[in-house]
């Protein structure tokens, strides 16, 4: 009993869905945790953007 190996792989349209299925409820969380990370390091850069120099700025000596 010899069996090619694209016999083994043999799926029809229902495991096809399947899979696909599986693939979108896998992709959907990392989306997420993706989306997440890029919002609090966007949020992050513009609260540095808001702050500004922490230092004042100087004041050009005066000329005689």
């Amino acid at each position: 009993m010899t069996q090619s190996m694209l016999g083994l792989f043999n799926i029809g349209g229902g495991e096809i869905i399947l899979i696909l299925i599986l693939l979108l409820i896998l992709t959907v969380p990392f989306a997420v945790v993706v989306g997440v990370i890029l919002l609090i390091v966007r949020a992050n850069k513009r609260k540095h953007e808001a702050l500004g120099g922490s230092v004042p700025p100087r004041i050009p000596p005066a000329n005689p």
